[in-house]
């Protein structure tokens, strides 16, 4: 997955265009300081002088990803938020609340849950996805339901499996990052492919993957009832298309979870949810701009219809409908 780097240390996960690049220690401490709102102290293992670091960093919402690649350090940190470190290349060691783990391997994952840490190791390349306690409880309240949050066990740390059976989790944090340098880190063309949602949720079933993995193999409800709690959601996006409706919303909305969301949505619609979402915009949109009144710009009636991004609205509803919005509007001023 990562591309051998021309420097003395492996490439970063993402980012490595616009990678900060420290060759000096005091100077490193200063950057990750001021990146993160962790208390942290660093030193260097190894010969001085041959001192490399390299970070990016993407943040969404409120969940932080940090790639980091560097020579051999020592670090010691005390950080509010919970942190989930993937070893991409190298390994390293860490000690927390008196008990040592040791990582090399990107099959795994090392869990803190906030506190002080201590952690030395090589040449390496590392993933460093900082979250609040209580996004991760949200996100897994919404996902599994209230039972779920006593099998988290957020105050343990532990290294977790990234993979369970046929479901590579760590890939589903590899395209998150793939996603950022697609985009390149552009937050408005990235919100469209929620990538703090993804982090979340793969991080979520890391964390209780038994209990996750039977939840989503239970019996299903019946169809009387899924279609009832499908007709009330599509009622309920319907009137709220101002507003934000992530996959997190929908699967609140209806009490459905999202994979049987993406079922029914593909058997009664024949798209994915947010597709459909997308298209109730737009549909919504031509309605708006067909029937305008003094006050109707192309501007108020994207913002009506919950796109919060201009030029990707005139983009999609251009290729839906042969026409800009602006050319729909002014056609339906000049027959008024």
């Amino acid at each position: 997955m990562l591309k051998t780097s021309k420097s003395n240390i492996p490439s970063l996960a993402f980012g490595l265009s616009r990678a900060k690049v420290d060759l000096d220690l005091p100077q490193m401490q200063q950057r990750v300081s001021a990146m993160t709102n962790w208390k942290s102290d660093f030193d260097q293992l190894g010969k001085s002088g041959h001192f490399h670091h390299k970070t990016s960093v993407f943040s969404s919402n409120d969940v932080q990803i940090i790639s980091v690649a560097s020579t051999p350090t020592v670090m010691k940190v005390s950080a509010p938020d919970l942190t989930v470190a993937i070893a991409l290349k190298g390994y390293f060691q860490t000690w927390v609340g008196g008990k040592e783990f040791v990582l090399g391997e990107p099959s795994h994952a090392m869990f803190y849950p906030g506190g002080k840490r201590h952690t030395e190791g090589g040449t390496k390349s590392v993933l460093l996805i900082n979250i609040p306690r209580r996004r991760l409880l949200n996100s897994a309240r919404v996902m599994l339901g209230e039972p779920a949050l006593r099998h988290l066990d957020l105050d343990t740390p532990r290294i977790l499996h990234t993979r369970h059976a046929h479901v590579d989790l760590l890939r589903v944090i590899y395209h998150t990052c793939t996603l950022i340098d697609q985009f390149e880190g552009n937050l408005d063309l990235l919100r469209n492919f929620t990538p703090d949602e993804s982090i979340v949720r793969a991080i979520v079933m890391m964390l209780a993957p038994s209990w996750f993995f039977a939840a989503i193999e239970s019996p299903l409800l019946h169809s009387a009832s899924k279609e009832k709690q499908l007709t009330h959601l599509c009622e309920y996006i319907t009137s709220n298309l101002d507003q934000p409706l992530s996959l997190t919303t929908l699967e609140s909305i209806s009490g459905l979870s999202g994979r049987v969301l993406q079922k029914e949505f593909k058997k009664t619609h024949d798209c994915a949810p947010l597709q459909w979402v997308r298209e109730q915009r737009l549909a919504k949109a031509r309605h708006l701009l067909n029937m305008p009144t003094a006050y109707t710009t192309v501007s108020s009636v994207a913002a009506q219809c919950g796109f919060d991004n201009f030029s990707d609205f005139a983009r999609r509803y251009s290729l839906l409908y042969q026409e800009l919005p602006s050319e729909t509007l002014k056609k339906a001023l000049l027959f008024r």
